[in-house]
């Protein structure tokens, strides 16, 4: 008779690890730098019990199957559980792939129905793609095309690259996921909450708490995340370009904006989709400032508050489109109202 005790702690701990890889996708939607900011101390608390848990119940029964099978029992049930693990945790891709290998397997009929037309006022398009125009000026993309560029492999492919790097993004579902958090939560409610607690410190407690940065407290290890944590401390304290009241909402909808449009650039998603998730955020940012250079100069302000390290490495590049789109009388900004209906006649 099998004994199952040592088979049910491996899934308990596949389990266990499971959650801890959704606690870290979670984080890594939100860009690279996300998973560093110390207002988040107990996603880290809840990630390293996932861990730990994991690891120890596998281990637990590991040391069982030894005990029971020797190790011919031992080396079938590491390689069952192994590949019972990865089955789940790439269950999502395989389905994906076989429901792809089943549909290439029917014949396609054609129906003679029309193709559905968007039906989307050119205006309200162009708008939208004018939002991100700081983004298309640093990247040499065009102002007026949804991709960019016309499509290309090599542009295809590079897109996919730059998504599942900065923003852990691997399919269709990881995009949906990141705009839908975007749009939801944003850095704004996490930024705020810092915002709100460094900014009821005291001299003395603020000198207290930037030397913890510096020996390391707070999960702030690396020199790149301390020098962040204490340029936000500074920033906040003086107030710099009033940040205490910034709502960065131009920081997490205008990258919306952005990531859709790689998401087009890559095959991701189709464009009646892509020009709906555009057009909301164009409305919600449209709604929230008065100007192109109010929403361009939050966007920027709020991207130093992100990452002062990141800002000194492209910072001047963002500057400088922000300044150029709003001398340029044939740039975007100066030739489409920041009044105009987004909404359809």
């Amino acid at each position: 008779m099998i004994d199952a005790r040592p088979i049910l702690l491996a899934l308990l701990g596949t389990w266990f690890l499971i959650q801890a890889r959704r606690a870290m996708k979670k984080k890594q939607i939100k860009g690279v730098k996300d998973e560093k900011s110390s207002g988040q101390l107990g996603y880290y608390r809840i990630l390293g019990a996932y861990l730990m848990s994991g690891i120890a119940l596998w281990i637990f029964a590991l040391g069982l199957f030894y005990q029971l099978y020797g190790w011919q029992g031992l080396s079938l049930s590491l390689l069952s559980l192994t590949t019972l693990g990865l089955l789940i945790w790439r269950f999502k891709q395989i389905q994906q792939w076989l429901w792809g290998r089943m549909k290439a397997a029917v014949p396609k009929i054609k129906v003679g129905k029309q193709k559905e037309k968007l039906t989307i006022d050119p205006h309200a398009r162009n708008w939208a793609l004018a939002a991100v125009a700081m983004f298309s000026r640093v990247k040499g993309w065009e102002y007026t095309t949804l991709a960019g560029s016309p499509p290309q492999p090599l542009q295809q492919k590079t897109a996919r690259r730059k998504l599942t790097k900065e923003w852990d993004i691997e399919n269709e579902e990881d995009l949906a996921e990141t705009i839908e958090w975007l749009r939801e939560i944003g850095h704004r409610y996490e930024f705020q909450e810092i915002i709100q607690r460094v900014g009821q410190f005291s001299q003395e407690e603020r000198e207290v708490y930037i030397q913890e940065i510096g020996e390391g407290k707070y999960d702030l290890t690396d020199p790149d995340d301390q020098e962040e944590e204490r340029h936000r401390v500074q920033m906040i304290f003086e107030n710099t370009y009033n940040i205490r009241f910034l709502s960065f909402i131009a920081w997490d909808f205008l990258r919306l904006i952005d990531v859709v449009r790689m998401g087009v650039r890559a095959d991701m998603m189709d464009e009646k989709t892509a020009w709906s998730h555009l057009l909301s955020a164009a409305q919600v940012l449209q709604s929230r400032y008065d100007s192109w250079k109010e929403m361009g100069e939050q966007f920027v302000h709020a991207r130093e508050f992100w990452s002062i390290v990141e800002t000194r490495k492209e910072g001047n590049m963002y500057d400088k489109a922000l300044k150029e789109l709003l001398r340029d009388p044939e740039s975007p900004w100066n030739q489409l109202a920041w009044e105009m209906s987004l909404y359809k006649r």
